[in-house]
């Protein structure tokens, strides 16, 4: 792994970390409860499961296949009587981390400048893992705005 490709591998793997506190200091009420037209649940595994939708659009030499995550993640048609459990969104989480482990172990810096598409915009293949990064953080915050708003500690 090359050291820009370790920044990255950081980042992205600084945000899981916090992923999965927010999942451990949810309560079971808030996990079941819909916040701005998703379920809290719902917007855990859609963040994790982004690792795989990002990546899977990479093809890096050695990579393993994508976690498959379409099974988990309902979006917001869901039924909360179907909410998957705390315990097989930590599962679900660490089935990404071995993932994004094998992804970024092959990753040499040359490529982060490959070029690539990601939903119909020319980039590189770092601009994706700097989006993967945004986006995890983004959910960092939004799920930590959640659990503080219903007098849980969040993640920051």
């Amino acid at each position: 792994m090359g050291e820009f490709a370790k920044i990255f591998k950081d980042s992205v793997f600084n945000n899981i970390h916090l992923l999965k506190q927010d999942i451990e200091n949810c309560s079971e009420e808030v996990w079941e409860k819909k916040f701005g037209g998703n379920y809290y649940w719902d917007q855990l595994l859609h963040a994790i499961g982004s690792a795989g939708l990002f990546l899977g659009i990479l093809e890096v030499r050695g990579a393993p296949e994508t976690p498959k995550s379409s099974s988990l993640n309902l979006r917001q048609d869901a039924d909360p009587s179907k909410a998957h459990s705390k315990d097989v969104a930590l599962a679900f989480l660490e089935e990404t981390v071995t993932f994004l482990s094998n992804y970024f172990e092959n990753l040499d810096d040359e490529v982060l400048l490959n070029p690539a598409e990601f939903f119909g915009q020319k980039t590189t293949y770092g601009g994706i893992l700097s989006f993967l990064a945004v986006h995890l953080a983004y959910h960092v915050g939004a799920c930590d705005v959640i659990l503080r708003e219903n007098g849980l500690e969040g993640a920051l």
